[in-house]
């Protein structure tokens, strides 16, 4: 389906947004409504920045994860976003923006400042957090720790990632193979198992420096299959959604 919304002229974007790891406990422990809230929140702010920086609508199509490379609990959701659209009337198409072209560097396409994005998603998010705590629909332990919790992340910068197209035109077939590994799958691929060995389970996983390099880690049998089991989403639970021109009530 989403195939079916490309178009050939436009320039697509990943967008990756991340909650702080202070918020992974409680965040586990009210899955529905916090993973729900990050999508919801993820999706407000995308739609606010691209309207008053490109004065166009938006349309974004989302996918949650839950994992990281060694299955801990990290959850963040991968949107896919165009960077051209129609105008906030509806009344013009909106080209994508252009960075500045130098001597050395080439003109890229640019969707919008990950740094205010980032501090409208996370203000978002914290006060959706805070909203379900007054109103007790949060499973809290110590509701007092939990709001210095949410005072510390609420000073920092949340990390927003967004990733332009791998070339300056891309059609829609190089952007879905390009963004197919985000969009799909589970914890962990097949392909990075390598055995199972003397009860432990040993699997690739990125190394934790900025190498990028993929090195073989291990966990027992009993924490490999307790930490798969952290991703399995409460029932129901639709782990894909559009938002703003790609949503079902656009589409219909």
């Amino acid at each position: 389906k989403t195939a079916q919304l490309l178009r050939d002229d436009t320039n697509y974007f990943q967008v990756v947004f991340t909650i702080p790891d202070k918020l992974s406990s409680l965040v586990l422990g009210n899955r529905r409504l916090l993973y729900r809230l990050l999508f919801r929140s993820a999706a407000s702010a995308l739609q606010r920045s691209i309207g008053e920086e490109c004065g166009r609508q938006a349309a974004l199509s989302m996918v949650l994860h839950t994992w990281n490379q060694r299955l801990g609990h990290h959850p963040h959701v991968h949107a896919l976003v165009p960077g051209s659209g129609p105008s906030l009337d509806g009344t013009q198409w909106v080209p994508c923006r252009m960075t500045q072209a130098t001597r050395t560097k080439p003109a890229k396409p640019f969707l919008v400042d990950n740094k205010e994005l980032g501090r409208c998603f996370r203000d978002r998010y914290v006060c959706g957090v805070r909203r379900l705590i007054n109103a007790g629909k949060l499973e809290v332990e110590d509701p007092a720790e939990l709001i210095a919790i949410l005072d510390d992340v609420q000073a920092c910068d949340w990390v927003v990632y967004i990733q332009p197209p791998p070339k300056a035109t891309s059609d829609p077939e190089d952007v879905l193979k390009y963004l197919a590994r985000y969009m799909t799958g589970g914890p962990i691929s097949d392909r990075r198992l390598i055995e199972v060995k003397d009860g432990r389970v040993y699997f690739w996983a990125r190394s934790k420096d900025k190498s990028g390099q993929q090195v073989p880690v291990s966990l027992s049998t009993l924490e490999f299959v307790r930490s798969w089991t952290l991703h399995i989403l409460p029932k129901g639970f639709t782990k894909a959604r559009r938002y703003g021109g790609w949503s079902n009530t656009r589409q219909a």
